[in-house]
């Protein structure tokens, strides 16, 4: 069975993270302002996004495209698809390793991956419109 984890920025510059370099997908996702880390092992491939940690529109007046849109979400999710059913492990990390991977983690893990212990407080949006593409109810 696949594994999936959530980790921090600092975690994937430190190379703090579980690793099968042949079998391993990184998504990577930050802040529209931010670069993507670099990370010190080698993965089979790397998907990146640029979105910040908001819920809700009312977070961000000023510029709604700063959240996750619908057609990256459905990216992800056919990506998650796919790793599983390829029994490729997927690392995903966000700035603080928390929200925004947590909640593809914890997908990840409803959709059958193992899941690699750390904290995760999901990203109620993130989890929503992943779900959503995957046909499964928010609970």
């Amino acid at each position: 069975m696949p594994r999936i984890e959530n980790v921090s920025y600092a975690d994937i510059l430190k190379g703090n993270y579980q690793n099968d370099p042949l079998k391993s997908l990184l998504i990577q996702i930050v802040d529209p302002y931010m670069d993507f880390p670099s990370p010190p092992q080698w993965f089979t491939q790397h998907l990146r996004f640029r979105f910040m940690d908001l819920s809700d529109p009312g977070e961000d007046d000023i510029n709604l495209s700063n959240m996750l849109n619908q057609t990256d979400a459905d990216l992800i999710a056919n990506v998650l698809k796919v790793c599983l059913e390829g029994d490729l492990n997927v690392t995903v990390h966000c700035v603080a390793g928390l929200s925004r991977s947590g909640a593809v983690a914890e997908v990840g893990e409803i959709m059958g991956f193992e899941y690699i212990g750390r904290t995760k407080i999901p990203n109620v949006h993130v989890k929503s419109l992943l779900l959503k593409e995957l046909g499964l109810s928010y609970d």
